[in-house]
């Protein structure tokens, strides 16, 4: 059985937290983007000139 080592241990955590914290900023962009184009969930914005 091999066992993690100290770097594998601090780079996953540190991955999974980079993870996570883009993960939030994505979620917390497509709320504003919601907000500020008036967009319902779930809808499509279509472009028009």
């Amino acid at each position: 059985m091999n066992a993690l080592h100290p770097w594998q241990l601090s780079l996953a955590t540190f991955a999974g937290w980079i993870n996570r914290h883009r993960h939030d900023q994505n979620v917390r962009l497509q709320r504003e983007s919601r907000i500020l184009t008036g967009k319902p969930r779930g809808k499509q914005i279509r472009f028009s000139d």
